[in-house]
């Protein structure tokens, strides 16, 4: 008996070991982009050129200078990141928990045929819109505003696909009814913090949803959007 304890004791320790081996290769994996990127800052154009490197050089400051010495401020430029990446993601992350409700908590009869409509518009790639998109925006004078870069995350059928997935599996449909029958209407029970406890499901569509905005790369593609300006000229349209 003493011996089976022994060996039993042994094998968890060999898994607990292994265990922490990969975990530990992984958060290395997942680190090494990030110092890359950092120690590229510190080296000059030719060593980049010359190969990968996991030491740092000496050429931060020099690096920072070129960046400061721009013709646009690159830091007005992250703040307006910060500022459509974090509005984008309130949007998004609540219209769409609402949309998402109402597919899963209501009984009407085109509900069916509005999701698949959501699906399809999964589909279709952002690019393939661009243009039409620009145009109209445009029409409405908006092409010298972040307002542009962040309504339109009210209309997010990825994230409504999420939570309307995360809503029939911890959505209890007894405990709205219940809520109903006490008297609370549609605007207290429809508030996604209300009818069930939501931080996971909005925590992952949320984080998400403000990488990808914060990694859109129209964000910074043109220097006028450093300074939160973007004038129709700049894209050739007539001012």
């Amino acid at each position: 008996m003493q011996n089976v304890r022994t060996e039993s004791r042994a094998s968890l320790q060999v898994n607990r070991t292994i265990v922490y081996i990969v975990c530990i290769a992984l958060a290395l994996l997942s680190i090494l982009p990030f110092w890359i990127m950092f120690v590229n800052a510190t080296r000059s154009t030719a060593e980049i050129q010359s190969g990968l490197s996991l030491l740092p050089s000496t050429h931060m400051k020099t690096n920072l200078d070129v960046l400061l010495s721009k013709s646009f401020d690159p830091l007005k430029g992250f703040f307006n990141s910060l500022i459509i990446s974090g509005f984008s993601t309130l949007c998004a992350v609540y219209f769409s928990s609402l949309t998402a409700y109402a597919l899963v908590a209501y009984n009407w009869k085109l509900r069916q045929a509005f999701f698949t409509f959501i699906l399809l518009v999964m589909m279709i790639p952002a690019q393939a819109s661009a243009i039409g998109f620009y145009k109209f925006m445009y029409q409405l004078h908006w092409t010298n505003s972040l307002l542009p870069l962040i309504l339109p995350a009210i209309a997010a059928p990825a994230i409504v696909f999420f939570m309307r997935q995360y809503l029939l599996s911890m959505l209890s449909i007894e405990m709205v009814e219940a809520a109903r029958i006490d008297g609370a209407g549609g605007a207290v029970h429809v508030q996604p913090d209300r009818a069930a406890d939501h931080g996971t499901g909005h925590r992952h569509p949320g984080d998400l949803c403000f990488r990808r905005q914060l990694e859109q790369p129209l964000h910074a593609a043109h220097p006028a959007h450093a300074e939160g300006k973007v004038h129709a000229a700049d894209y050739g349209q007539p001012a």
